[in-house]
Formats: C-alpha cells, structure tokens, sequence
C-alpha cells in the first residue's frame, strides 16, 4: 500500500512541475551563459527567480555542466514529497525549459555534482540497490555516466 501511495504522489508531483514548466506565459526566454544570469559575483543574489528559484523547494545548489550549456538541480514540491533532479540544457543559445532528468523521477533523488571531467554527474538516492528490494531507507550515492547519446 505504501508502495502505490508513494509512486502516485511521484506521479503528481512530476505532472506539476511538468505543467509549471510548459506554461509559455511564465516561462521565460533564456539566452547566454548561467541562463542569462550575472555571472557570480561577491555579493549574494537570488538566482535564476522563477526558474530555478521557485514555489517548489529546491534542494541542491545548480550543477552546471564545464562547458556551461547544461545545468542540474534538486527539488521536491513539499518538504516530506518526494525530490527529483531537474535539468536544462543550452541549445542554440538557448535555454530548454526545465524537464526531469532522464534518470530521475521514480524514487527520490537529489544534490546533483558533476566529477572534474564533466563525464559523470553524482547524487544521493532512496532508489534500490536491486531490482527485487523495496525503496531504500537510507541514502546512497549514485553515478550516471555521459555516452555518445545523452
């Protein structure tokens, strides 16, 4: 029974964020480097309001990737919901509107970090460690590593 409440209220939450982000009016044209944010400077700023600072609670700072055109980031719409790791990727010089990351979005993940190379992207997850065990209750580190296709 916990089983399916937990993976209806993943399904919710990934169709709100889903339609908070595919709202043309509200979403924004992004352009340039740190989605057309000042670069980072020596004074605290807000940053990205609206995109990446919103109504949901985000929960890892932006991981943006060495070349700067893709950026991941945590959140969860409640503090006691489930987190996923959202994503954006540059093309064109524009920026793509927020989306789950093809990784996350089944359990609960979150504090993505690129390794040095820009090849691996690290995060903490409840996600199982074999197929056939339930939802985890302590978290583990995980790695998706870059291939010729995404």
């Amino acid at each position: 029974m916990k089983q399916i409440i937990g993976y209806t209220s993943l399904i919710i939450l990934i169709s709100l964020i889903t339609i908070h982000c595919t709202k043309q009016d509200k979403f924004p044209m992004l352009k340039g480097s740190y989605l057309g944010q000042n670069p980072p400077g020596t004074s605290p700023e807000i940053f990205a309001p609206g995109v990446i600072t919103t109504e949901y609670h985000e929960h890892s700072s932006p991981a943006f990737s060495m070349d700067g055109t893709e950026v991941y980031w945590s959140v969860f719409i409640n503090f006691y919901g489930p987190q996923v790791i959202l994503t954006m990727q540059q093309k064109d010089r524009q920026w793509t509107q927020p989306e789950v990351a093809s990784f996350s979005g089944q359990y609960t993940d979150g504090n993505p970090c690129f390794s040095p190379d820009g090849m691996k992207l690290f995060f903490e997850s409840h996600r199982p460690i074999n197929e056939n065990e339930g939802v985890r209750d302590d978290l583990d580190l995980w790695i998706v590593e870059r291939t010729e296709i995404g």
